[in-house]
């Protein structure tokens, strides 16, 4: 049972509770929804347990900025994992796993985000998966592989372990068969991935622009990244623009191939 554009537009009404219709989509798509709470946030898994050492995880955050509709941000990547899901059962699925807390910054304390959170469990534990986040996957036609910047690590004392590396490595590979053309890496805003790498935790993120405004956003962040302008698509985020008719119906066709190739390609962890 694929979730059409209805459902999109239902998630996005301002007077609906996401968790619940998380839950009980999970539930119509044959799948046993888990809870997971860290802190104040509660986060949704499609498979019960904990994630095993160096499995791959998918990962988008439901929350959105109060007041807002939230369609690309993040909306749209949620309707995209959701359908993967449908697509496949809960034994041959990747764990896909939706957080809360991702919009924290300006209203709670860095260290309070729920990826953080969750990763902090996860480290706690001793597992230690490895995440790909899907954030700004609505608008656009080429995809992104978002780095945090060089400027944004050094203030927290991040650096690339090997395992991140060799997360990065596959995701390159991933994203370069997906027959979209030319994937572009660019320094992004910071999404969960943050959090999960504080933690301790690889992770990458991968979003959509249009083509145009990738390559003008690339070129202005490696020459002034303090002076940069976020692309067009993306400044309606925190808004009360960020509508579900702005989305761009061909990026449905680019996560489904992409999500699709994440089957076919083995993740073996470094």
């Amino acid at each position: 049972m694929a979730l059409d554009e209805n459902w999109l537009v239902q998630f996005c009404s301002p007077e609906i509770s996401r968790s619940e219709v998380l839950r009980d989509t999970l539930v119509e798509l044959g799948y046993t929804p888990c809870q997971i709470q860290t802190g104040p946030w509660n986060h949704w898994q499609s498979k019960n347990g904990l994630p095993l050492a160096g499995e791959l995880v998918l990962v988008a955050h439901y929350d959105r900025q109060p007041g807002t509709p939230g369609a690309n941000d993040n909306s749209a990547s949620v309707f995209h994992l959701l359908n993967y899901l449908a697509r496949s059962t809960e034994r041959s699925s990747h764990r896909v796993i939706f957080t809360d807390g991702e919009e924290v910054f300006g209203e709670r304390p860095a260290s309070m985000q729920g990826a953080r959170l969750l990763g902090d469990f996860w480290k706690s534990v001793h597992r230690v998966p490895r995440v790909v986040v899907l954030d700004m996957c609505g608008i656009g036609d080429t995809f992104v592989l978002g780095h945090l910047s060089e400027h944004l690590k050094a203030g927290i004392g991040l650096a690339d372990d090997p395992a991140t590396k060799a997360l990065r490595l596959w995701t390159r590979r991933l994203l370069a068969g997906t027959d979209a053309g030319d994937f572009i890496e660019i320094d992004t805003p910071f999404s969960d991935d943050l959090g999960f790498l504080w933690s301790g935790i690889p992770a990458v993120q991968i979003s959509l622009l249009p083509r145009k405004q990738a390559l003008k956003y690339q070129k202005e962040r490696k020459n002034n990244p303090m002076e940069s302008s976020l692309p067009e698509a993306w400044r309606t985020m925190h808004t009360s623009q960020d509508l579900p008719e702005r989305l761009w119906p061909q990026s449905k066709i680019l996560l489904q191939k992409l999500l699709d190739r994440i089957d076919q390609l083995p993740y073996r962890p470094g």
